[in-house]
């Protein structure tokens, strides 16, 4: 009997659907608006920092290179800053390697009976060879192998920045022999003068190629070089004055002369006016296999944000806010497109700013819509620098919050949620 009544029941519901056309739901959609907010203290540092420490290891790894380059590591220095150490010269000096002893005789008995003071270099009436004088194994007229540091060549003529100036450092020292101190500098074809001191390098750890100071060393000649515009036309020579005076103790020392050329750089980029980079051009990659279009959200048309599989994910807005610190860009903003003008899926999302030390990225039901609808969507993403932009490249740069707002709609059919008849 009870048998009999279930189904009785069943064929009753079957036959009221049929009679009175009520349709079965056949999908189910879900709408929601979730909100996600991380806060950690995440280092990124080396996102930028690392593409300079990997553009100069391979001076540091040629151990024949007179060229080294340390990172600054002092607490104070807040702009990733490099210091570039240049062993111009290194030679040992010794006259009794150059001259007979009778020779060095004679010159001594000049200058103990007529050049007390020493001898002038420039005399004709010595009596020895002044041209017989060691030369220094110095660049001459070759230029070194130098860092390049025209970010026009390492990243594209389209890139609108050089190294600013202003807060590059460099100094020249020459010391060790007592002839050091009569010594002339040569650089770029212009004499430098010559302030003989002994520098201390103990801040530099050759291990972890570091150096721990934010200043260079005491002493030595300030120098002006066109740093920012690169270092590969720069050359070098060294010679002996030829108004030096020359002693007893510098003819009879046996030591090195040392010429070092130190350049401290912070990597801190200005533009000389208005301009911009591509950091993505999704439209220039390739169509698939198949000949379809590339889609960054894999689809083979438009209509739906993404498609899983049976279902429809449609996401009517996303507002993602990311605070940095610091924030390495300034006088700049980040412009989003996709196609060009006139194309039937061109876009131009509104500009997104940086403020102080965050970026917003807020895509309303507009430009969600414009995303769902054109198709392909393979944007271009471009960096807009203003006039006086800066770019400074952090020692620490630091995750601080991601918040992410978004309004989403599913529409899944019945079978996938196990509800389907």
């Amino acid at each position: 009997m009870k048998k009999r009544i279930i189904y009785l029941a069943l064929a009753i519901s079957i036959f009221c659907f049929y009679a009175c056309e009520i349709k079965i739901p056949t999908a189910v959609e879900i709408t929601g608006s979730p909100k996600l907010t991380l806060t950690a203290n995440y280092d990124v540092s080396d996102l930028l920092s690392g593409i300079f420490d990997d553009m100069f290891a391979g001076f540091n790894e040629d151990e024949e290179s007179p060229v080294k380059i340390y990172d600054c590591v002092h607490n104070s220095i807040t702009t990733k800053t490099l210091l570039v150490y240049v062993e111009v010269l290194k030679q040992n000096f010794n006259m009794s390697s150059e001259y007979t002893t009778p020779e060095l005789d004679d010159i001594f008995d000049l200058i103990d009976n007529q050049f007390p003071g020493g001898i002038p270099f420039d005399n004709d009436d010595l009596g020895f060879d002044i041209d017989g004088f060691p030369q220094f194994n110095t660049s001459g007229d070759e230029s070194f192998d130098m860092p390049s540091l025209n970010f026009q060549d390492l990243l594209g003529e389209d890139f609108p920045f050089k190294l600013d100036s202003a807060g590059i450092k460099t100094k020249l020292y020459i010391y060790g022999h007592p002839i050091a101190s009569v010594l002339s500098i040569t650089i770029n074809d212009e004499e430098k003068a010559n302030n003989n001191t002994v520098p201390n390098w103990s801040d530099i750890n050759n291990e972890a190629n570091t150096y721990n100071s934010n200043v260079l060393p005491a002493g030595g000649s300030e120098l002006s070089l066109p740093i920012s515009d690169g270092l590969e036309d720069f050359s070098i020579s060294v010679e002996i004055s030829s108004d030096a005076t020359l002693t007893k103790q510098m003819l009879t020392a046996n030591e090195d002369i040392n010429v070092v050329l130190a350049i401290m750089i912070p990597l801190k980029l200005v533009s000389a006016g208005t301009g911009s980079y591509t950091l993505i051009d999704l439209s220039e990659e390739d169509d698939d296999e198949d000949g379809v279009p590339n889609d960054i959200l894999g689809r083979e048309r438009g209509g739906s944000l993404a498609e899983l599989g049976d279902m429809e994910v449609h996401i009517e807005k996303i507002k993602m806010i990311l605070t940095i610190n610091p924030l390495p860009f300034k006088n700049a903003e980040i412009k989003i497109t996709n196609g060009n003008s006139g194309d039937l899926n061109y876009i131009n999302f509104p500009a997104i700013q940086f403020g102080s030390n965050t970026i917003t990225v807020d895509f309303n039901s507009t430009e969600m819509n414009a995303i769902i609808e054109k198709w392909p969507f393979a944007p271009k993403i471009e960096v807009l620098f203003k006039n006086n932009a800066e770019i400074s490249i952090p020692r620490t740069l630091v995750l601080k919050k991601l918040e992410v707002e978004t309004k989403v709609k599913v529409t899944a059919p019945l079978a996938l949620t196990g509800l389907g008849l």
